[in-house]
């Protein structure tokens, strides 16, 4: 019963803190282990009121399903004959497995308990991407996902093209075919004039009819859905003053699209729990293209903040880390209040997900 009152005290508390000017933060709470994890592919987390978990690739097209609430494995399949790119983005229901596979521009749907499997072409000219994290696969309705024009951002017409062009696409899996339904993610108009590196909004889907996204250049989230996209200037989240590709000359051994993703603040990864109906937005800090030792500085070397904001789009609450290392941000699950942030243990394979709760400061 208590485990239940608080749980409401939450809810109403992030509902009510644009009137209370109540603030949040994140507590590490716990942590457990997810051994037999193959980096190289990404996981697919299960949401549900009864359960959390993720699915894990094990290799040799064999997933394994792990409960955060028993802490073990608690089911597993093989998929026989079934030939699975490494750098493929995967998406795991609890009964079918999708695979986006980008050259040909289509999604290949497995059934986990049966020795089916189906092929969806799409005839759009875009590249098909999911960046790492599926945003939305689902055989039932809508789904969400990249669909990125094929142009040379290099040649300088194609490049004003690409960034005149809407990149974030709904669609639906029918007659083997992949039919998009409507399309969204239109570039600021800054993104026209001038030339960035992010070529894509960081984006997270908010219900089976709804997708959220953020671009790096404005302290702006859009909710876009079918027949409209709505913008709301998010409260108390800092503007990002960017660096486009023209500037700072300096730093030669560096290339310019390296030095850009160095030396600028930008937004890393972008999640939505539907319980506490908040999101959590990631941003890494800018660093030096070098460190004081003349070394080029990595993407582990940045610091980030997580952002907490609310149904109303206000920030309350922060919580920053000193450095990315070994953390696999885009792995990151957010779900009834809670966030489980994996860390990777490269020689063991085993990814040990730190559990953050959002609690009153």
């Amino acid at each position: 019963m208590y485990k239940w009152l608080s749980g409401v005290i939450v809810i109403f508390l992030l509902g009510s803190c644009s009137r209370s000017e109540s603030r949040y933060t994140l507590v590490l709470s716990d942590s457990c282990e997810v051994d037999n994890c193959r980096f190289n592919n990404p996981l697919s987390y299960v949401k549900s009121q009864k359960e959390m978990g993720v699915w894990v690739s094990a290799g040799d097209s064999r997933f394994l399903k792990y409960s955060f609430d028993a802490r073990r494995y608690i089911d597993s399949f093989t998929i026989a004959g079934a030939v699975i790119d490494p750098l493929s983005d995967i998406s795991v229901q609890d009964s079918l497995l999708y695979v986006l596979n980008e050259p040909e521009r289509q999604i290949e749907q497995y059934h986990i308990r049966k020795p089916e499997r189906r092929i969806y072409k799409s005839s759009d000219s875009c590249k098909l991407y999911s960046i790492h994290t599926p945003l939305h696969i689902n055989p039932q309705g809508v789904s969400f996902s990249y669909f990125f024009p094929r142009l040379r951002l290099s040649v300088e017409e194609e490049r004003k093209q690409y960034f005149q062009s809407r990149v974030l696409a709904a669609y639906e899996l029918k007659d083997s075919n992949i039919s998009v339904q409507w399309k969204t993610g239109a570039f600021p108009a800054i993104y026209h004039e001038r030339f960035f590196a992010e070529i894509y909004p960081i984006a997270t889907e908010v219900d089976d009819q709804h997708v959220a996204y953020v671009f790096s250049k404005d302290p702006v989230m859009y909710l876009a859905g079918k027949d409209e996209v709505v913008s709301h200037a998010v409260e108390g989240l800092p503007a990002n003053q960017l660096k486009d590709m023209g500037e700072n000359k300096a730093g030669a051994k560096l290339g310019d699209k390296n030095r850009f993703w160095l030396e600028n603040e930008l937004y890393m990864h972008l999640l939505y729990d539907p319980v506490s109906r908040s999101y959590l937005l990631f941003q890494q800090h800018e660093i030096p293209a070098e460190n004081e030792e003349g070394d080029l500085n990595l993407y582990e070397d940045h610091s980030f903040s997580i952002y907490i904001i609310n149904k109303d789009f206000k920030v309350v609450g922060q919580k920053k880390f000193n450095r990315i290392g070994d953390l696999r941000v885009v792995y990151a699950c957010f779900y009834n209040h809670t966030l489980y942030l994996p860390r990777m243990q490269e020689k063991s394979k085993q990814l040990v997900y730190e559990i953050y709760k959002i609690k009153p400061v």
